[in-house]
């Protein structure tokens, strides 16, 4: 079966932007350029919107726009109204992979965008903002370690008893792993009120392994099996992170914005392989029917590209494949000193609901079953737990 696109619009919205904004590549590495499909310039061709590499926006700079600011603003607008109150003090979580330099600029980014959230009465009110602070709480496997195990009701039966957990974070950009102990509080935490304390023995992850990534290698995998026509045509695309460069790719892979907009439309073509594999909802793909812009700008409509549907679920198998395998050797490694012989393992993120994580964890549960217990809870499981 085939697929067309009719118009690109339709694959750009909000969240899109926010997407490609939160890609730690694009953090420090890609200039951002969207089109503006309301505005064109007098040669007929749409406006581009053009954002540098986050870590390089400058205050004093004439074109300066924080778009992690604005998105804070937009937090804090909808969380401090008249119904819900003002609150001063917020704590940010992190995938544990971002780096300190990007950890750093978010919080910043937060801390002005949430503070011009504020009505303007507690913004002039000195002596209130002294008590106002955005801070880098909990990394994010953590936190869902803690509302998961609250949740669920796993406790420690006396001071004595460990909990021991271990969190798959497997998101749209990345994929954090996080282990630990739930155990009673000490007595100083329990005259503090706490009844619990979350002891972290390791973290881990992979930097490139999420859902939306996926979707990316994918639309490579498809570029390459195209190349001649593209070349032909001199369409352009980009090369994802861990790749070689293949022999006569030269002239093909390109970090220009008609490139980085060539993989995104495929990518989103192929989002449908990602989010139904098992086809229950779509017939097989074969051909993709697209439009797609040379290295000058100009449309090239109705594309057809060959597809291996077959070989794009097989790479989506590895990939998965090998992030569950890391996950399980920082496991044993984390909790070498420790006598675990129970282990509660809880699958976070959106990517987890694809069916081949909880067929792999399944069996791995069986492969390891002389060594650990391993109980795996899914988000369902949790949400289910909380009605």
């Amino acid at each position: 079966m085939g697929i067309e696109v009719k118009k690109l619009e339709k694959y750009i919205d909000i969240y899109d932007i926010f997407r490609i904004l939160m890609s730690q590549d694009n953090f420090k590495d890609n200039k951002i350029s969207f089109l503006d499909s309301s505005l064109k310039n007098k040669y007929g061709k749409y406006s581009i919107i053009g954002i540098n590499p986050y870590l390089e926006l400058k205050e004093n700079s004439e074109d300066y726009l924080d778009p992690i600011e604005i998105y804070a603003y937009y937090i804090g607008s909808y969380i401090n109204t008249m119904r819900n109150g003002i609150f001063l003090k917020y704590s940010l979580s992190f995938p544990v992979t971002y780096e300190k330099a990007i950890r750093e600029k978010i919080l910043s980014s937060f801390r002005k965008g949430i503070q011009k959230s504020l009505p303007i009465e507690i913004q002039e009110d000195e002596n209130l903002m002294k008590e106002f602070k955005v801070k880098h709480g909990a990394n994010e496997p953590a936190a869902f370690a803690v509302c998961a195990l609250s949740s669920l009701k796993i406790e420690p039966k006396d001071e004595n008893d460990k909990i021991y957990y271990g969190v798959f974070d497997f998101g749209g950009g990345t994929t954090d792993f996080d282990f630990g102990v739930w155990k009673f509080a000490t007595e100083e935490d329990q005259e503090a009120r706490y009844d619990y304390e979350l002891e972290h023995f390791g973290a881990g992850g992979e930097r490139y392994l999420g859902g939306e990534n996926i979707i990316r290698d994918l639309a490579y995998k498809v570029f390459t099996e195209n190349n001649d026509k593209l070349r032909k045509l001199n369409v352009q695309y980009t090369r994802p992170e861990g790749y070689d460069e293949l022999i006569g790719e030269e002239t093909l892979v390109s970090k220009t914005r008609e490139a980085r907009l060539n993989t995104r439309i495929l990518a989103e073509l192929l989002r449908c392989i990602w989010e139904d594999g098992e086809q229950s909802k779509r017939e097989r793909i074969d051909i993709i029917k697209c439009t797609l812009y040379d290295a000058h700008s100009n449309s090239n409509s109705k594309l057809e590209l060959k597809v291996n549907e077959d070989e794009l679920k097989e790479i989506i198998r590895e990939k998965i494949e090998k992030g569950i395998k890391n996950f399980f050797i920082k496991m044993e490694d984390s909790f070498k000193d420790e006598d675990a012989k129970e282990i509660n393992i809880f699958l976070a993120g959106n990517s987890c609901k694809h069916p081949y994580v909880e067929e792999i964890f399944k069996r791995y549960q069986e492969e390891m079953k002389d060594k650990f217990i391993l109980n795996i809870y899914d988000a369902k499981a949790i949400k289910e737990a909380n009605k």
